[in-house]
């Protein structure tokens, strides 16, 4: 369940690589030496359960997102699929909440803010005058404030109305 330490060459120019890695107990920040920890936090929600009976006291070891931020290393989430759901808002909510919306999460303390889990879903690409656009619009506002489980309803709930892949409208109107 816990992510695990690897090195990774630097990616080619314009792409990201990444691999698991923990968070850095007693070890040097994961950006001095070029790791990205890679999470799927859907993961969180599947394996709850289980960790909560197998580990015990011991589940607030579970998807340190928050601690590794605040390190300085870069996180980036996805969905794991085909294991879980090919649902980004699904990764993105259970990164917000940690848990499911109507219940309590688990080890709050390392929740990311809907903005943060949003920039470690993305590429990180800008909106500039002549360049292609990847982009969508959604109908409602990801970084709208609450509580962390409406705030997960609300992710879960997400839809998009336009979407651009190399700036030519591929689904909406």
């Amino acid at each position: 369940m816990q992510p695990r330490w690897t090195r990774s060459p630097p990616p080619a120019p314009g792409q990201r690589r990444t691999r698991p890695a923990p968070a850095p107990r007693g070890r040097p920040p994961l950006r001095r030496v070029g790791l990205v920890a890679s999470m799927q936090p859907a993961h969180l929600l599947d394996d709850r359960t289980t960790a909560e009976t197998l580990w015990g006291d011991r589940t607030d070891r579970l998807f340190l997102a928050g601690s590794l931020l605040a390190s300085g290393a870069d996180v980036v989430l996805g969905s794991d699929a085909p294991v879980a759901p090919a649902d980004p808002w699904l990764a993105i909510a259970a990164a917000v909440h940690r848990g499911d919306p109507g219940g309590f999460a688990l080890t709050p303390a390392e929740s990311l803010t809907p903005l943060q889990a949003l920039r470690a879903s993305v590429d990180g690409g800008r909106i500039i005058e002549g360049a292609a656009a990847d982009l969508v619009l959604l109908g409602d506002d990801p970084l709208a404030a609450g509580p962390s489980a409406e705030q997960a309803a609300r992710l879960r709930d997400m839809t998009t109305r336009l979407t651009l892949c190399a700036g030519r409208i591929t689904s909406g109107a």
